[in-house]
């Protein structure tokens, strides 16, 4: 079935299966894979007791035009859905990882994606961005995504110790949460006079030399980051 497939996939990465790039699978990936299951185990009839078989190109199709459709989903999310479907069937059809019988990667060409709004923003806007923002606790996260370019994933798993307020820097860098897609996306981030300040903001609330991470996982993960911004 697709559930019983997806449950040894998902052990199999967690145990240190390494994708095509030969990179273990990061934490942020396996929880956009989790959200997308989730989302097709309810799009299917039967669930996750689909049988392998009954998925096809057309029927991934059906469910990319559902998501965009009914769910008024971005096809930026859409892609993302399918494609670690895509995935799944990739690892199965392996024969040194899966190793299915009579399983082929699913083909389908990605929907267009319309590109964003990349001005650079000025103070004035983004104050007026974070005055919407509520509850005013994402408030601080977002301000700290627009104020240096992080990604989501890389200020979700900052840590304490990342943080250098001699040098006004973020020190972005792997660990066993988020390791490091290549040597080159370990680096310095400057912290702008609004960041140092929602950063020291921070740290007075945490208390005397705190530990882990900036924003716990209890508090702030990838969907309710992504709630946040969308609005």
């Amino acid at each position: 079935t697709v559930g019983g497939a997806y449950a040894s996939w998902k052990t199999w990465c967690e145990n240190g299966g390494e994708n095509r790039r030969g990179t273990k699978y990061s934490a942020s990936t396996l929880e956009s894979y989790a959200s997308a299951f989730t989302a097709f185990f309810s799009f299917l009839p039967g669930g996750k007791d689909t049988v392998l078989d009954g998925i096809t190109p057309a029927v991934l199709n059906a469910w990319r035009r559902h998501m965009t459709g009914a769910e008024k989903r971005t096809p930026q999310l859409a892609n993302r859905h399918v494609m670690a479907v895509q995935a799944l069937w990739t690892w199965m059809s392996d024969p040194a990882k899966g190793n299915y019988q009579n399983i082929q990667p699913l083909r389908l060409t990605q929907l267009a994606e319309p590109k964003g709004d990349r001005r650079a923003r000025n103070k004035s806007e983004i104050e007026r961005v974070l005055a919407l923002v509520s509850p005013a606790q994402w408030r601080a996260p977002l301000s700290l995504l627009m104020e240096t370019g992080m990604r989501d994933s890389e200020l979700r798993f900052l840590r304490w110790q990342d943080v250098d307020l001699d040098r006004r820097a973020f020190v972005v860098v792997g660990h066993d949460k988020r390791p490091m897609k290549t040597a080159s996306s370990e680096r310095v981030v400057p912290m702008t006079a609004e960041a140092l300040a929602v950063i020291q903001a921070l740290k007075e609330a945490a208390g005397e030399n705190p530990t882990g991470y900036v924003f716990p996982e209890a508090t702030l993960n990838r969907y309710t980051l992504s709630q946040a911004w969308r609005r």
